[in-house]
């Protein structure tokens, strides 16, 4: 058996329901977030809200959105995953090929250390021979 519902928990239902409409969250998830708040079922929740909105229509408190509304909304909230989904895919792709430029990159860097060092053993060797040249040409002279 339900228990009765108090003037609080009444508050805090259209409070939160006005919250959460107002933050774009879907019906499914406002209720089920009211239901956890005050320890009932989202579909009770729900009933109580309907039924509240009705009794306090000449009052400042927002009426139910219509089923039409909370579609709107539901709809929005699809394009707007979806969108998400999309932006994610993008940072994995982008970061995958930022993983690919950098290990390209470390492999041209090797290979420049490699032709560097190659490139320094050839002028060593290079100037090895002008030595040995000047000595003996040095040597000729003195003959």
């Amino acid at each position: 058996m339900s228990r009765d519902w108090t003037t609080e928990e009444d508050r805090i239902l259209l409070q939160m329901a006005v919250q959460c409409k107002k933050a774009g969250m879907p019906r499914a998830r406002t209720f089920e977030m009211i239901g956890e708040r005050l320890g009932r079922s989202s579909s009770t929740c729900y009933h109580r809200w309907k039924s509240l909105a009705n009794i306090r229509k000449g009052t400042e408190m927002e009426p139910p959105p219509t089923e039409k509304r909370w579609t709107e909304r539901d709809g929005e909230y699809q394009q707007l995953k979806e969108r998400l989904y999309q932006l994610e895919q993008q940072i994995n792709t982008n970061n995958e090929e930022m993983r690919q430029w950098i290990r390209e990159n470390r492999k041209l860097r090797e290979e420049m250390k490699f032709f560097e060092t190659l490139l320094l053993e050839e002028y060593q060797l290079l100037l090895n021979l002008l030595n040995k040249n000047r000595r003996s040409a040095r040597l000729q002279q003195l003959d």
